[in-house]
């Protein structure tokens, strides 16, 4: 079979890092620091600071609001950049030490466990990519539309006056058509690789899992290869740990600014589209922007849930096993293993708040609140 590593599962996510970047190669690192020094001053920085310094030259209430909508989330994106890019060698050594993991799955049931996990992250990517795609081209269409009307969809400050030059206008519209798509794509993949992860160490736990089944009859010979392989299981189940402590660490941070920006920009899309009168092209560019942002941070809670459920159900796996006819020493070792295996693995946000789909659904409601706390003052 051949050569598998779950570090794989984030192999389309450090392609898109480099063209953002991010993801300096080994050879011709000048070249690629003044590529990624242009990319960021205009494009991760430069956008942003453009929808940001609009906001105080623009006079109606309307325009005002989509702005912010746009404009908070691409702060987000670039917040998240800068997260990922800083830690970009601890997320490497992650990696390494899931080669380590790798190493565990020798059987070709193991090996399998390791493929369909793979198989499981990379479709999940394309997935994320697939619904990039319909936001861009949604978004697109919208400002097609706006520029027939001679106007642009995101207000906001450049230094050309695109108001009175038609050629301006069409600058504009490019640099913003060509901005969005690329925030759109780094910021899927900032949001994606959590669940990456998440999913990487649910297929090691799977491969545990199978690991627990072949216990062979007990026999004095069996005896000893059996205790041998509890060990390698137990220490194997250690460095599951150990990956699973560094991953929470390292996402700590974007998925914080991700709870958070999401109540917020669900907030203000529903409040721009409801409030105020706007064309169909502009609400059906909203419902798929907002299923889009919606599905970035349910990714990582569900994931984060599967996890949970994972690491739950190890313990049903180790009594499952075949420990009656093992000797005592097998058995106390394997009661160890059981007691500190009890706690389910939850990740957590700052250890204060779950990366769950119970923390999907407080954010919705969040949101929605936010929504009828302003609606309300509105009527």
């Amino acid at each position: 079979m051949e050569d598998l590593h779950s570090a794989d599962c984030l192999k389309y996510n450090w392609v898109v890092w480099f063209f953002c970047g991010m993801n300096f190669p080994k050879t011709k690192r000048f070249a690629y620091f003044l590529y990624s020094f242009t990319y960021c001053f205009f494009i991760t920085f430069g956008y942003s600071l453009t929808l940001t310094l609009g906001i105080f030259f623009i006079e109606d209430i309307e325009a005002l609001i989509g702005n912010l909508a746009i404009t908070s989330k691409s702060l987000t994106c670039t917040s998240k950049w800068i997260s990922v890019f800083w830690q970009t060698n601890t997320l490497k050594r992650i990696e390494r030490t899931m080669d380590e993991l790798d190493t565990f799955a020798t059987t070709p049931v193991q090996k399998t466990r390791l493929k369909e996990t793979l198989n499981e992250a990379h479709v999940m990517f394309k997935f994320y990519s697939f619904v990039s795609t319909l936001v861009w081209l949604s978004c697109g269409s919208t400002m097609v539309y706006q520029l027939t009307r001679g106007n642009v969809l995101y207000p906001g400050w450049y230094l050309i006056d695109w108001e009175s030059s038609r050629m301006g206008l069409f600058v504009v519209f490019f640099y913003q058509l060509i901005g969005v798509g690329l925030e759109i794509l780094a910021n899927t993949t900032n949001d994606s690789y959590p669940a990456m992860l998440f999913i990487a160490l649910q297929g090691h736990y799977r491969i545990l899992e199978a690991a627990l089944m072949d216990f062979k009859p007990g026999t004095p010979k069996n005896h000893r290869e059996n205790y041998a392989a509890l060990i390698k299981c137990i220490v194997y189940h250690k460095k599951i740990e150990r990956v699973f402590a560094s991953v929470v660490s390292h996402i700590s941070i974007p998925m914080f600014v991700q709870y958070l920006s999401t109540g917020i920009n669900l907030c203000l899309i529903a409040v721009s589209v409801v409030f105020f009168e706007v064309d169909a092209t502009h609400k059906a560019y909203s419902a798929i922007y907002a299923w889009a942002v919606t599905l970035e941070m349910f990714g990582p809670c569900y994931f984060g849930e599967e996890l949970i459920g994972e690491s739950d159900r190890l313990i049903t796996h180790l009594f499952s096993c075949n420990w009656v006819d093992q000797d005592p020493k097998f058995k106390r070792a394997l009661i160890i293993f059981m007691q500190n295996s009890q706690a389910p693995k939850i990740a957590k946000v700052g250890n204060l708040v779950d990366i769950s789909l119970a923390t999907f659904v407080s954010v919705m409601k969040f949101s929605y609140s936010l929504f009828a706390l302003l609606n309300t003052m509105q009527n």
